[in-house]
């Protein structure tokens, strides 16, 4: 369908899709962009170069900020309550995950926490929750 034809709720739906594509799309850049970086600085196993940490970091606070920043900018009550929801879900399981694990290390009973392995567990919940919210 052309704009002419599409009445006013299809061309609010067609923005919106374009904006969550631009905004994947730009996800996507950014990953790509710390993921290089990351090689680009690689020095012995698991480090890279203090200058390369710098660029990192700085890449992923631009890109959740951004990231934010569009998000608030169009969302409204709905996606708000969805996006909270997944937050309350994925913060409640950090906290339940985190500190138990972090007491059966002290205990010797497990291997010191891994960071990455939570903060993939953070990411994969807050997805789950955000689209069982959103598609339910």
């Amino acid at each position: 369908m052309t704009n002419l034809t599409m009445g006013e709720g299809e061309r609010a739906e067609a923005r919106r899709r374009a904006r969550a594509i631009a905004v994947l799309a730009g996800s996507v850049v950014c990953a790509l962009l710390i993921i290089g970086a990351a090689w680009t600085f690689k020095q012995s196993p698991g480090r890279i170069a203090p200058a390369g940490a710098i660029i990192i970091v700085a890449l992923y606070l631009v890109s959740m900020g951004g990231a934010f920043w569009f998000a608030c900018r169009k969302s409204d009550e709905v996606e708000a309550r969805d996006t909270i929801f997944s937050l309350a879900v994925a913060g409640g399981t950090y906290g339940l995950t985190y500190p138990g694990w972090y007491f059966l290390w002290k205990g010797g009973l497990l291997p010191e926490p891994s960071h990455e392995l939570l903060y993939i567990q953070l990411i994969a919940v807050l997805t789950i929750a955000y689209f069982w919210k959103k598609l339910r």
